[in-house]
């Protein structure tokens, strides 16, 4: 995790003070979920595309194309499918709020 926010900052970093657009490639959603847009591939294929936390709802997707989702979304997902709190955004926002500091 140090080492992900160490290479983020970096991008931000350069984004920032030379204004030009940054592209990543990873197949490290860690990295990916801090981005401002991700485009997911499989076999050279654009599968999904959007916010982070639009794709990330895509767990088939994502399945599909051998990525791992996020610790937290898959917390908030066995926490979801246990209790049945499918309408909680406020738990949905606090997840996402806590895996963007990372």
């Amino acid at each position: 995790p140090t080492v992900v926010n160490d290479v983020v900052n970096l991008i931000k970093e350069l984004n920032r003070t030379t204004d030009k657009t940054i592209i990543t490639i990873t197949h490290d959603l860690e990295i990916a979920k801090k981005s401002d847009y991700i485009f997911v591939f499989n076999h050279g294929k654009i599968t999904a595309s959007g916010k982070p936390e639009e794709v990330f709802e895509l767990e088939e997707i994502l399945n599909n194309s051998n990525l791992e989702i996020p610790f937290e979304l898959q917390v908030y997902r066995a926490i979801k499918n246990d209790m049945l709190l499918s309408k909680d955004k406020e738990l949905v926002n606090s997840l996402w709020q806590l895996a963007s500091k990372k």
